[in-house]
């Protein structure tokens, strides 16, 4: 008889057949009636894969759970599938993807089975983790507004987490994506000084956060205020840095502000070449082009 913990390093197929045999079942008295005994050999033989239904019969039928089969290196189609596993064979998936960086699955899967998380404050803290890299790939990549809703995730984990050092850091992430989510320059052509969900402003913001979307930010609040002074080229000076940073990210949430205030200073120093190139980024990011 093969031992437990070399079985599970066996391939599906491998694995359905060791069981077989130690269990002493022939193929004809495992496959019954609900499968042929050539289709029994091919999963066996890893040609062919069972569907998860054929599968369970076969779990069943070995009296084994199913995850036992599920699980193991070689059988990747099977290691995202829940729908029959326990709470920790779940828990251990997820954890798989969270270690692989895949923090939206692992985000889906930690929301759809919520007794994974059942007030444990370490799933908790995995949680909060996956959903600040969602929220920073969020804002990145244009929506804010999805940035918000990870941190209002990130939010509910903290407040599971309890007294955890961690859970401080983490809710300063949220509160902090949660100012840069917020406009930099209001319609009225003022700065956006408080943000409405933690309280953070302009005037310390810097002082907390080494993010560069906050130098960023900060850089185009100080090229505003340059503009408003009567100092365009000063201002540019602010601009240009941060667009270094913006120049990576083709959807950045501060990419408009950015080239209006751009279009603004070339306009004020008379460089109308610059300015007009600005206009038409400007006109391209209205377009969706």
């Amino acid at each position: 008889m093969v031992e437990a913990n070399k079985i599970k390093d066996l391939s599906l197929g491998k694995k359905i057949r060791q069981i077989r045999i130690d269990r002493k079942i022939t193929q004809q008295e495992l496959v019954g009636d609900f499968i042929t005994r050539n289709m029994l050999s091919q999963i066996e033989n890893d040609i062919a894969t069972p569907s998860i239904k054929t599968l369970q019969y076969i779990a069943d039928h070995l009296e084994v759970p199913l995850s036992f089969l599920m699980v193991g290196e070689h059988d990747d189609e099977f290691n995202r599938n829940y729908e029959y596993d326990d709470d920790e064979t779940i828990r251990a998936k997820a954890r798989r993807l969270f270690f692989a960086g895949d923090y939206l699955k692992y985000i889906e899967i930690a929301e759809d089975n919520p007794q994974i998380l059942d007030g444990s404050k370490e799933a908790a803290m995995f949680l909060s983790l996956a959903c600040v890299e969602a929220a920073s790939e969020s804002f990145l990549s244009g929506n804010p507004d999805k940035c918000l809703e990870y941190c209002g995730k990130i939010r509910n984990c903290v407040y599971i987490m309890g007294e955890l050092p961690v859970a401080g850091q983490l809710k300063r992430a949220a509160d902090l994506y949660g100012f840069l989510c917020q406009p930099i320059i209001t319609e009225s052509g003022e700065e956006y000084i408080t943000s409405k969900t933690s309280g953070i402003n302009s005037n310390n913001f810097i002082s907390m956060t080494f993010d560069g979307n906050g130098w960023c930010r900060y850089n185009i609040t100080e090229a505003h205020r340059a503009l408003k002074g009567g100092r365009p080229r000063e201002s540019l000076e602010y601009l240009r840095e941060a667009d270094i940073f913006i120049k990576n990210y083709e959807k950045h949430p501060y990419r408009k502000e950015l080239y209006k205030l751009f279009e603004r200073a070339y306009l004020e120093t008379e460089d109308y070449k610059n300015a007009h190139l600005y206009s038409s980024k400007i006109l391209a990011l209205y377009s969706g082009k």
